[in-house]
């Protein structure tokens, strides 16, 4: 049996402790952070399932020549490419003279590749960098978890964005190019400003034969994420690429908070999708 003056020295240890990890301010901090649960899906993830894009795409297939090009033709299905090019980060960056004449060989070369010379299942992925990942058209849900030291964005897919708001980046020596980049971010009101650097080089959508915007890893992503309604959050993202891009690239970027969802299931694009629309809504559906 425990003597009594070991458990109560043992108990105040205990409660010193738990006063260290909470300090007042980080209490008042903490309290101050906006409310940003729930699950939230891209805004196109969204309108797909709405009448006006609705009618929007069947405009488009009528005349599947204005959709744009995003791969061989007869790889995708039209309904597939015209989603896609509804995203903003897969539109034409303000690229310069020699960047510009890259893209355009680029997407001569997809158009006039057969769809023959695609290898079968090889236009699928299952992970997304960034800033696509912020951006992708089918498969959008994230959740939110904010606390005074970093807010982190978590995806179905298991993949997650850790934004430090307690530190600069590490130093020079301490970084190097991964799919994410690295961010860290800061507070101004309800506003979370977001820096992020060290994002490999290369396309968007590192997929064969696929059209995606292709930036250089001096590419800089500017986040102002803020929420613009009870349901609404709103990503203001500028892009700087002083190798590649002429001017800033900006794009607004929006998401919904979904209703019918109270928990994400990691999944694989492969398999046990259970992330399914039904009655126009995305929910999770039995086995």
């Amino acid at each position: 049996m425990i003597p009594r003056i070991l458990l109560l020295t043992a108990l105040a240890c205990c409660t010193a402790l738990r006063a260290q990890e909470n300090p007042p301010e980080r209490v008042r901090r903490f309290a101050a952070m906006p409310a940003w649960s729930g699950i939230w899906e891209g805004e196109v993830a969204a309108q797909a399932r709405t009448d006006e894009l609705d009618k929007a795409m069947h405009e488009a297939l009528a005349h599947p020549e204005s959709i744009p090009a995003v791969a061989p033709p007869g790889v995708l299905h039209p309904v597939e490419a015209f989603v896609i090019s509804r995203t903003q980060l897969q539109r034409k960056p303000p690229y310069n003279g020699e960047w510009d004449r890259r893209y355009e060989r680029l997407k001569q070369r997809i158009l006039t590749t057969p769809a023959s010379a695609v290898k079968a299942g090889s236009i699928m992925a299952c992970n997304w960098e960034f800033p696509e990942i912020m951006d992708n058209p089918f498969d959008t849900l994230f959740q939110v978890f904010v606390t005074p030291e970093e807010t982190l964005l978590l995806f179905a897919n298991g993949q997650a964005r850790h934004i430090y708001t307690d530190r600069p980046h590490p130093k020079p020596g301490d970084l190097w190019p991964t799919d994410l980049g690295n961010s860290v971010g800061h507070w101004e009101g309800d506003t979370l400003v977001i820096d992020t650097i060290e994002h490999k080089s290369g396309p968007f959508i590192r997929i064969p034969f696929i059209l995606s915007p292709d930036l250089s890893d001096e590419a800089r992503f500017t986040e102002r994420l803020r929420m613009t309604g009870p349901d609404a959050l709103q990503d203001e993202m500028t892009i700087e690429d002083p190798e590649r891009l002429t001017h800033p690239w900006r794009v607004t970027l929006r998401f919904r908070r979904a209703s019918n969802l109270d928990r994400l299931i990691p999944y694989n694009c492969t398999e046990n999708d259970r992330f399914k629309v039904v009655h126009g809504k995305v929910t999770i559906t039995p086995k």
